[in-house]
């Protein structure tokens, strides 16, 4: 569904773009010098009332912004009375399209001074204004020239109904306290969320006291002790704090993180001040007093698990929750003595790519392939893994033919799940494979293009910009993949012919046997034509009544690019001679030894079989 969406996204895109005129579009403003307005990111000027805009874009960006000491109260559109979203009363934004009526559309904006809108006011008291920063949540207003004592704080009733206090240094930071009509407020983390109206006067106690605070650490034993690497103040990689005595002191109000070794040591306690808490890698904490943390930890613990494997080439396994992730490990065969750690105790198989998995047993349960194509355990102290696989017997083939390099397909591949990616190359690639490693896929990268058939019919792709091409091999099956095409590639019609045919074996694509003659065969362009002479025979090929010559494989291959007749006669003395039957010549073998002088072709037909040289040519007597 998500492709059909996107398709149809395109497609209107597209459509947009041959719009023979742009759209028209009216903004309404109360007051130009309170708001911004973009259009596709181009700010425009504006006036008081009706601003015209002609020739917009199809799908153009609208955006509305007020400027720093005013709002928006609205921005509706005219055709249907919808009102568009606003964020924290600064800004608004749409898309205009002519598929959505903004053709002709009116949008009416109304805006407002914040100031003016501020009738009502709460009172603020704060002992040290420069620890202390305020701000309006619902409209991020940060409440400016904050002085020690009383602050008189206006806010927009029913707008604004939150004022947000906290540390001057930040959010992670403390303030000492908050108070409303001599009520102690509760912070969010460090926050104040003080509701307005407020019930009262609020009270900022920002700086803490003068004082320093004892930070202790005991521990369940001396092993416990390596669990915290490290105490930082004020940030996570602020100065590090001397706890060797087991103690340190900081002043009331200080922020500093305690730094564990939670991959090697289990926590089985943690408490600040004989409360339970959580440790984390990295844990926050405010001392305001005397602080004492306890903790109760051990190293993890390593052991080792069995696993038995009959044949380990059949097998991939791994450290972690899957093979593709984890950290591979040889096996042997026979009885493995894997050694794991208590808390990173998983371990993954899966099939190779000679073998699979036929069964896995973990304490005689059977295990099942989960979708990482991985045999998941988590092996606990004195299990026993045992693995029966097989090897695949990969006794089929295919040929595969691409016209250019992967390169031009975009990072393009040939793969199966079980060979992984297969590495083409231009021209015919020879795959071998078992029916385990079926189906197969071609995929090229983003925006590619490629015609892809299989036995000659086309494959369908799946995908939009970026293309897969799967099929199911068959032993003899011939795939080709047309890189950068966006057309069926030309047919070409191979005739035969010829009284020797007989004593030759044909072969198309490397790998399909041709044994009609009699009817044309069509083939695609750059289909290799291979004609292989039988054993002990001799033949001379022609294309279209040239010579093919062969190479020194002593195949001849023609390569079709182009209708063409193939002829293949006889290379014996006889044929040759009748078309001269007059000459007459000395006959040497191939030692050079002359064997027959100023014979004629009655005379050459007599000698037993073999090459010999007639009149400077080589011939061949059956």
């Amino acid at each position: 569904m998500k492709k059909l969406l996107l398709y149809s996204l395109f497609v209107i895109v597209a459509l947009g773009s041959f719009t023979a005129s742009g759209l028209t579009l009216t903004v309404n403003v109360d007051d130009p010098e309170r708001l911004t307005l973009d259009i596709d990111y181009e700010t425009r000027q504006l006036i008081k009332g009706d601003n015209v805009f002609e020739d917009i874009a199809n799908f153009s960006s609208i955006s509305i912004t007020a400027k720093d000491d005013c709002m928006l109260r609205s921005v509706t559109r005219k055709s249907n009375g919808e009102e568009l979203g606003i964020s924290n009363y600064k800004s608004a934004s749409a898309t205009a399209s002519s598929y959505s009526g903004w053709d002709g559309e009116t949008l009416t904006v109304v805006t407002a001074k914040i100031d003016d809108m501020r009738t009502e006011s709460c009172t603020v008291n704060i002992d040290d204004a420069s620890l202390v920063t305020i701000d309006l949540k619902e409209t991020s207003s940060k409440i400016q020239d904050l002085k020690n004592g009383e602050n008189q704080i206006a806010y927009i009733p029913g707008i604004e109904k939150t004022l947000r206090i906290y540390s001057s240094k930040g959010g992670s930071y403390p303030i000492y306290k908050v108070e409303i009509g001599g009520t102690e407020a509760a912070p969010t983390g460090t926050i104040y969320n003080i509701a307005l109206p407020a019930e009262g006067s609020i009270d900022i106690t920002a700086a803490f006291p003068d004082k320093d605070c004892a930070l202790t650490f005991e521990y369940s034993s001396d092993e416990a002790k390596g669990i915290i690497t490290k105490v930082t103040q004020e940030k996570t990689d602020g100065d590090v704090l001397d706890i060797t005595s087991g103690a340190a002191s900081v002043k009331c109000g200080s922020v500093v993180y305690l730094h564990a070794d939670l991959a090697t040591y289990k926590l089985s306690e943690f408490k600040i001040n004989d409360k339970e808490s959580t440790l984390s890698a990295s844990t926050r904490m405010i001392v305001t007093d005397d602080t004492k943390v306890y903790i109760d930890a051990r190293k993890y613990r390593d052991y080792t698990v069995k696993v038995t494997v009959d044949d380990p080439a059949n097998v991939i396994a791994a450290y972690g929750k899957a093979v593709s992730t984890g950290t591979i490990f040889e096996l042997t065969e026979g009885e493995n003595l894997v050694t794991v750690n208590e808390n990173a105790n998983q371990l993954a198989f899966a099939d190779s790519h000679t073998g699979y998995i036929t069964e896995l047993l973990y304490n005689g349960e059977a295990v099942s392939k989960n979708y990482t194509d991985s045999y998941p355990v988590n092996a606990e102290e004195g299990s026993e893994i045992v693995i029966t696989s097989k090897k695949i017997e990969r006794d089929l083939k295919a040929m595969v033919y691409i016209t250019e390099d992967l390169s031009a397909v975009s990072d393009g591949r040939f793969f199966s799940a079980k060979l992984g990616n297969g590495s083409l190359v231009a021209g015919y690639n020879a795959v071998e494979f078992g029916d385990i490693d079926n189906p197969f896929t071609f995929q090229h990268g983003f925006m590619a293009k490629a015609m892809v058939y299989h036995n000659g019919n086309e494959v369908t792709p799946s995908g939009f910009t970026t293309k897969s091409y799967e099929m199911t091999l068959a032993d003899g099956d011939v795939v080709k993949i047309f890189a950068g095409a966006t057309s069926e590639p030309e047919k070409h019609a191979i005739t035969f012919g010829g009284p020797a045919l007989a004593d030759v074996n044909v072969v198309a694509d490397k790998i399909t046997p041709v044994s009609d003659f009699d009817a044309p065969m069509s083939v695609m362009t750059g289909t290799h034509i291979d004609i292989t002479p039988a054993q002990g025979k001799t033949v001379t090929v022609k294309a279209d009544n040239e010579p093919v010559a062969a190479g020194i494989d002593g195949v001849y291959r023609i390569v079709a690019d182009a209708d063409k007749h193939i002829t293949v006669d006889s290379t014996s003395g006889i044929s040759e001679i009748d078309a001269a039957e007059a000459e007459t010549g000395n006959v040497y073998n191939i030692a050079g030894i002359c064997v027959l002088r100023n014979a004629d072709a009655a005379a050459i037909s007599s000698l037993p079989a073999g090459i010999y040289i007639f009149n400077g040519r080589k011939i061949a007597i059956k």
